[in-house]
């Protein structure tokens, strides 16, 4: 960083406070969380690879979730490469104690362009996860297309905001003083968020309600179908479902809580671990369990579904 009068305001023991504390907090719980779902997608994929007999899953499933492991591979590595630049960069420092902008710098607008790669990764493996929720609920409730209208809709109006958000927050970088991650949301004496980050917490809820919902619904379904079959796994496919699917969620409520004290910007590697640990766990313990129960996979118990919902 170079030197100048900022070096004489600002003490070490306050930039680390404000800024490098923060940052190392988000990008170690990042990579602990990235370890546990590396784990879990190799072990998904030596269950997927030892499956015997024919393979009845949809293929969606599984092409989702390699693509998940991908771009959340790609997000992270983009996460912490902003998260250098930002810490290095002299206007960054400036906007985060409120100082006078001298210049706007090459690790500033580096910043700024691997954020939003980063974020238009997220929005692109987020819009994946809505999919594939979006298309098992579908297939469960025999293509019922009045009770996927509003989950629908929550997932579009959630691309809309997400797009909408990072637009603004990009548009006119050398305008919009808003307080980058990995600093706080709010300034000191600033009462209300900026519009990026009312954005950003808009989107936030929008994907916890459709998440919630869509949640709901394939686990209600389920259970009503169980009813019909008298089936003890299918009751256990259901609690599957809902252990696994509320991880996403809590993660996102806990994210949306912590707004006012750190960027959700900076928090959305974390979200993005969530998101694709949930549906690995999913399919690894539908693995296990159709196993015990000699069955191929979940698709065995969805025949039976079709049957008792016609």
């Amino acid at each position: 960083m170079n030197s100048t009068s900022v070096d004489n305001v600002i003490s070490p023991v306050e930039y680390m406070t404000l800024v490098g504390q923060p940052a190392g907090f988000v990008s170690i719980f990042t990579f602990f969380l990235y370890g546990i779902y590396s784990v879990l997608f190799w072990v998904y994929l030596y269950l997927e690879l030892r499956q015997s007999g024919p393979r009845r899953r949809p293929t969606l499933f599984q092409i989702s979730i390699l693509s998940l492991y991908i771009l959340i591979t790609v997000l992270t590595i983009l996460y912490t490469s902003s998260v250098y630049h930002a810490i290095t960069s002299q206007t960054m420092l400036e906007l985060s104690f409120q100082l006078p902008v001298s210049k706007l710098d090459t690790n500033y607008f580096s910043f700024l362009t691997l954020n939003a790669a980063a974020m238009g990764v997220y929005m692109t493996a987020n819009s994946i996860a809505d999919l594939v929720l979006l298309c098992r609920c579908y297939f469960l409730w025999t293509s019922k297309k009045f009770v996927m209208l509003f989950p629908a809709v929550l997932c579009t109006v959630n691309l809309a905001l997400f797009i909408s958000g990072l637009i603004m927050m990009n548009l006119h970088p050398k305008t919009i003083q808003f307080p980058d991650p990995p600093f706080n949301s709010l300034r000191v004496g600033q009462n209300s968020f900026d519009i990026p980050t009312v954005m950003a917490i808009m989107s936030g809820v929008v994907t916890l309600l459709a998440n919630l919902l869509l949640t709901v619904l394939i686990a209600s379904r389920i259970y009503w179908l169980s009813r019909a079959t008298k089936d003890i796994g299918i009751k256990r496919l259901m609690i599957i479902i809902v252990e696994s699917g509320l991880l996403y969620p809590l993660i996102l409520g806990i994210g949306i809580c912590l707004s006012p004290y750190i960027s959700l910007v900076r928090l959305l590697p974390i979200a993005a671990q969530a998101m694709g640990i949930a549906p690995t766990i999913i399919m690894i313990r539908v693995n296990l369990l159709a196993r015990t129960r000699n069955h191929d996979s979940i698709s065995d118990w969805s025949t039976d579904f079709e049957e008792y919902s016609k």
